[in-house]
């Protein structure tokens, strides 16, 4: 069964033949020693090899290839495509998804509008990849998530063997992949992240958009505990985009990060470190956020030199907090949570009440947290009070399915009901509660998880 479809229309029958018998000549194989290897007769393969072929002949053409000890695409080469001369369009595509991405959703559609106004039927079948793929991007800018994940289902169903249609199946594969990675879909994730590493290796891809596979896929096997497996991807990510260097830095972080789960602590200090001399000679507003990952991975490899990561939290983190990023917010709550497990609740009031101030305008997700972190802060401080307004906020804001938090939530205000009582139900309620510690013992590694750069398409 062929792992790719290929539209015998889309090529130039003449050229073919001569890729044959080229392929042929080279083999020093004659037209009768071919035909009793292939079971094709002689008539047939001069035939062929003369450019009379038809959408019919592709098994044949294939079953030539494999005699010949080639791959059908060495004969379905991007030099037999009758592809239009494209390229005059590749920068207009390329700024139609710029204004897409810089949230001008307008101005794209009226340059989407404008290109296919100008080409011709047989330069809108190539470009059909492209457009289906401005559309998907318009489609989630808008929140439209359904119809972007249709258009991206429908670019990689696309048959065809051309540098267009090449270059956005894979990208759609990968933009797969990371829509199912974020709902933690990580088995189906995978399938198509190595499907468009399957589909690169068999056509000519751009190192980018083959970087990003892998870089994908690092992150994919990341989450299932391949940390071997993720760090060869996550290098031959870097090898392929060695002229990236914002994208070489993430790697270089997220090396940095699966060296510390590994136990390899000085390379992960050595990576880490190096992510953060980047990012600080770079800084501004947009780097804020990857200087404190690589703070705080940082400080969970080397605790002893925290000074540092305070001193950050105290000046450029706080300060680069007034756009109020939800994002900046949940790795304040990463931080927060970190100082109250080592009982330095002192270190982060400002922080607790920060979160608190803000809660107005953060979606029930991050108020939940808030709340339940304000607990935590308070009760280690001994406000008994604050503590249990606290643990009736965070109930406000929990999804109701949520039985793990509510067990926790239900179970802080049994114990402060109940005080120094010893009640077997007290007794039961403090067993399931320390399960439910056990069965959270990787929280540390699901923050590093959140800390990982986004994967890409």
């Amino acid at each position: 069964m062929e792992k790719y479809s290929f539209n015998l229309r889309e090529y130039d029958p003449i050229k073919i033949g001569l890729n044959i018998r080229t392929l042929r000549q080279k083999n020093r194989i004659s037209i009768s020693k071919l035909s009793m290897e292939t079971s094709i007769s002689s008539g047939k393969i001069s035939y062929l090899e003369n450019g009379k072929i038809s959408k019919e002949h592709f098994a044949e053409i294939r079953t030539i290839a494999n005699a010949l000890g080639a791959d059908i695409t060495d004969i379905l080469s991007e030099d037999t495509l009758l592809t239009p001369p494209l390229e005059k369009f590749t920068s207009l595509i390329d700024l139609t998804l710029q204004f897409v991405k810089s949230g001008l959703l307008d101005k794209a559609e009226k340059m989407k509008s404008k290109i296919r106004n100008s080409v011709t039927s047989k330069e809108l079948e190539w470009l059909l990849p492209a457009f289906l793929f401005i559309d998907s991007q318009i489609s989630k800018s808008r929140g439209e998530k359904q119809k972007a994940i249709n258009n991206y289902k429908e670019i990689s169903a696309l048959a065809g063997n051309h540098s267009i249609l090449s270059h956005y199946k894979v990208r759609s594969l990968n933009a797969l992949s990371c829509e199912l990675y974020r709902s933690k879909e990580i088995s189906e994730a995978l399938k198509y992240s190595k499907e468009a590493l399957l589909y690169s290796d068999e056509n000519r891809i751009s190192n980018e958009v083959k970087s990003n596979t892998f870089y994908n896929l690092s992150l994919l096997y990341s989450f299932i505990g391949y940390t071997d497996v993720a760090m060869i991807h996550a290098k031959d990510a870097a090898l392929l985009s060695d002229t990236d260097t914002v994208f070489q830095t993430e790697i270089k972080f997220a090396l940095g990060v699966y060296s510390y789960i590994k136990e390899d602590i000085q390379q992960a200090k050595d990576y880490i470190t190096e992510a953060l001399t980047y990012y600080q000679k770079t800084s501004d507003s947009t780097t804020i956020s990857n200087m404190y990952k690589c703070f705080y991975t940082l400080y969970l490899i080397d605790p002893e030199n925290h000074k540092l990561i305070e001193e950050f939290f105290d000046g450029d983190f706080l300060s680069a907090m007034n756009t109020q990023s939800i994002f900046h917010i949940e790795l304040l709550h990463n931080w927060i949570e970190l100082m109250i497990k080592e009982n330095r609740s002192k270190d982060v009031r400002e922080h607790v009440e920060y979160c608190i101030e803000i809660a107005d305008e953060m979606p029930d997700s991050i108020n939940k947290n808030t709340f339940w972190l304000a607990s935590l802060y308070y009760k280690a401080i001994g406000d008994i009070t604050e503590q249990k307004q606290m643990l009736h906020r965070t109930s406000q804001y929990v999804d109701k399915t949520d039985h793990r938090q509510l067990g926790k939530i239900m179970y802080s205000l049994a114990e402060i009901e109940e005080g120094s009582s010893n009640s077997l139900f007290k007794q039961a309620a403090q067993t399931l509660h320390a399960a439910l510690d056990d069965l959270d013992h990787n929280q540390i590694f699901g923050h590093l998880q959140n800390l990982l750069p986004e994967p890409r398409y």
